[in-house]
């Protein structure tokens, strides 16, 4: 796989990585090109549920929505993004692969209008809301895959959406065969 094909796919910390932020954390890259790697942590639930953040907008809402924020990285850890599934689109909304979409902040309204949807149960069918993102700028994450910080394994929906937050990095070891757990710290080899 060439470096430039990591948008789409999961990165997996491994073990050299304990004792730092990205400790047991799965990402999902959302952007990858030669200028640099866009993802967000998907495993890393805040204790702030979505009817808090409807709540806060002022979004009224019969709903039951008990689905948690997700901290999705060390920059800008107030800005929210919400990365759903393709049924769903506004002003600020991305399209990445396999039919999935990212509205980011820098479209405030892009990112309330998904909000109000979500409150009048028109907004996409499955999503991730997320605030912070991981960012790296041209090479860096290349650098830290060759220097086994990482694995990589392929994208899976139902990962992203489905499994519990707690069992999302072990599913997808799991996947490609890997177990963390017997992996060395200093290596990133079992």
């Amino acid at each position: 796989m060439s470096d430039t094909q990591l948008a789409n796919r999961f990165l997996l910390s491994l073990p050299i990585q304990n004792g730092t932020y990205f400790e047991d954390t799965l990402t999902y890259i959302c952007l990858h090109s030669e200028e640099g790697a866009f993802g967000i942590i998907v495993n890393r639930p805040l204790e702030l549920s979505m009817d808090q953040v409807l709540e806060s907008a002022n979004l009224k809402h019969d709903l039951d929505l008990k689905d948690l924020v997700l901290e999705g990285g060390p920059v800008s850890r107030n800005q929210p993004s919400i990365l759903h599934t393709g049924d769903f689109t506004t002003s600020g909304t991305v399209p990445l692969q396999d039919g999935l979409k990212l509205t980011l902040d820098s479209s405030p309204q892009g990112i309330y209008e998904v909000l109000e949807a979500i409150s009048e149960g028109k907004g996409p069918e499955k999503y991730l809301f997320v605030l912070g993102y991981a960012g790296w700028a041209g090479g860096q994450l290349e650098s830290e895959l060759k220097e086994s910080a990482w694995l990589t394994a392929p994208m899976e929906r139902s990962l992203l959406f489905d499994v519990p937050h707690d069992q999302r990095l072990s599913v997808a070891a799991d996947s490609i065969g890997v177990d963390l757990h017997s992996m060395s710290r200093h290596t990133g080899e079992a």
